[in-house]
């Protein structure tokens, strides 16, 4: 009030206040509406001051920080709350009944299966809490246990594969007796490597639900059969999902890398996360590196061969139709995954469209990345590099995410993919 009638009002960093608080816990209740009633009201009574230069910080700084902090998202921090609680319910319900549950019915469903599974509330909530550990662990609020499972976790997350998640929980439940950690890596890696094959290769999300559900009926009856293993059954069960479902072999990740369009199709936080996959793979394969690890969602995505290559790479001694369907070969190659990589802010993007010749030493600058080494040692770069490079990508795209029987066949599969530091 003093700063909206003029005069000016300092502070004393120095100053110090004591309060007592109020007991019992009904008093302290009382006091804490008070305070958020009176903050409201202050605020209501001066919101003619917000954004308003006449009062400086007051009306910029002090009272937009109150509406937003201390009144907006207060008000919706409980609808968070019954978010995270829905959600976890969710998961719980479905990784329990084998049903996949409803958000919308979600009470009815649970009082359902609990009539039906003739459980009381109290089986439920005993139950919960190693959910609701599971539900933290898996979006990355708690430790996964292994930098394999929290480097699985982060890519499923960043990909949105919420379908997956009653299954991944329902691992992390289990008993270390009954799923030893680098069966559940491999369990795990297999939900990872199916749906990122297909999402390299463009297939359809369709049916993932029904796909997962059928996954996680498996590996329990597995869990339930003497001597079965759970993490060849979720294998298993992904492999033998019906063919709009399909595992992409090794020959489809090729082909998806020689020839589709990345850039434009795929969101640039997924082309990161298969650049960045693929780079910190390689840093763990090349023993003269220095353990590192790389903000990858940071980096820019950059074109080798530049779109806007007609200036300074054109196509030298061709006219009429060979030209033609030289431009168009030209343009389809310059989105594929062969000459796209990621570089960090030093590289100098002033030189981002012109020539190879001054190219060429920004991704030798840039070889801190083991994705740039082989571009700086490229003589030139056209069509036949870019294919070349697609072909060595996917190479390692296919040991990242490996194929259902070399999971299947060696529990070391996923021991042989751990970095040496953890990445992204």
């Amino acid at each position: 009030r003093l700063r909206t009638l003029g005069p000016r009002s300092a502070s004393s960093e120095n100053a110090v206040a004591g309060t007592e608080a109020p007991d019992p816990m009904r008093s302290l209740a009382k006091q804490r509406f008070r305070w958020s009633f009176g903050t409201l009201q202050c605020a209501w009574k001066h919101r003619l001051s917000l954004f308003k230069p006449r009062y400086g910080t007051l009306g910029w700084i002090a009272l937009p920080n109150t509406w937003l902090f201390q009144l907006l998202l207060t008000a919706l921090s409980p609808l968070a709350d019954l978010l995270f609680v829905y959600g976890l319910l969710s998961v719980w319900l479905t990784a329990t009944s084998g049903e996949e549950a409803s958000v919308g019915h979600l009470y009815g469903q649970v009082r359902t299966y609990l009539n039906k599974a003739d459980r009381k509330t109290e089986d439920a909530l005993i139950q919960l809490p190693a959910y609701g550990q599971a539900y933290k662990a898996i979006y990355a609020a708690a430790a996964a246990g292994s930098v394999v499972l929290e480097r699985a976790y982060a890519r499923l997350d960043k990909l949105k594969i919420l379908t997956a998640v009653p299954l991944l929980a329902w691992l992390r439940i289990l008993p270390p007796a009954q799923l030893a950690l680098h069966d559940h890596e491999r369990a795990v890696l297999a939900v990872e490597s199916w749906v990122v094959r297909r999402m390299i290769t463009g297939a359809n999300t369709r049916g993932y639900g029904a796909a997962f559900m059928s996954v996680l009926k498996t590996a329990q009856l597995a869990a339930r059969t003497l001597d079965a293993d759970i993490a060849d059954a979720v294998i298993s069960g992904l492999a033998g999902s019906p063919n709009s479902l399909s595992w992409p072999t090794a020959d489809a990740i090729q082909y998806a890398f020689a020839n589709s369009t990345f850039y434009g199709p795929f969101t640039p936080e997924r082309i990161r996360l298969l650049l960045g996959s693929i780079d910190a793979q390689l840093q763990s394969d090349n023993p003269k590196t220095e353990p590192a690890s790389f903000a990858y969602e940071g980096m820019q995505i950059e074109h080798v061969m530049p779109q806007g290559w007609k200036d300074h790479w054109p196509l030298e001694n061709l006219e009429g139709p060979e030209a033609i369907e030289a431009e168009a070969t030209r343009n389809s190659f310059v989105h594929r995954m062969g000459n796209l990589t990621l570089v960090t802010p030093t590289f100098n993007q002033s030189v981002s469209n012109h020539s190879w010749a001054e190219k060429k030493p920004e991704f030798a600058i840039q070889s801190s990345l083991q994705l740039n080494i082989a571009i700086a040692s490229r003589p030139n770069w056209d069509e036949e590099s870019i294919s070349t490079r697609a072909e060595a990508l996917a190479d390692v795209a296919c040991r990242i995410w490996a194929s259902s029987s070399t999971l299947t066949s060696s529990v070391q599969a996923c021991m042989d993919l751990e970095p040496r530091a953890a990445d992204s």
